[in-house]
């Protein structure tokens, strides 16, 4: 699993850097019910994410997440409110990144 930053509607922020998914289900656990609560207020928007590649020892080796330009600075919403929900979430969030992508690709090479 890659380098995550979640961060709520009031602008805190919190960061994770893991390759083990059973640690980032533990931490979605704790934090996606604190980054996506309302705080009784109404029409208040989901957590953004934003994903960073990590990797196992050095730039050679292959990425855990995407590293396209293309898709590595964006924030997306994300409201799932526990680990295996946010798991979920997060492989979608890869899925519809790398369509993106291929998309992209595509127009590029005239396709």
């Amino acid at each position: 699993m890659p380098r995550i930053m979640l961060q709520d509607p009031w602008g805190v922020s919190y960061h994770i850097d893991t390759r083990n998914s059973e640690i980032l289900c533990a931490w979605f656990d704790e934090i996606l019910p604190v980054v996506n609560a309302n705080y009784g207020q109404r029409r208040v928007p989901p957590a953004v994410i934003k994903v960073h590649p990590l990797f196992s020892s050095g730039l050679n080796d292959s990425a855990d997440w995407h590293t396209e330009s293309l898709v590595i600075t964006g924030a997306y919403a994300f409201a799932s409110m526990n680990g295996k929900d946010g798991l979920a979430e997060l492989e979608q969030l890869r899925h519809t990144l790398q369509a993106t992508i291929d998309e992209e690709r595509g127009k590029i090479g005239g396709t």
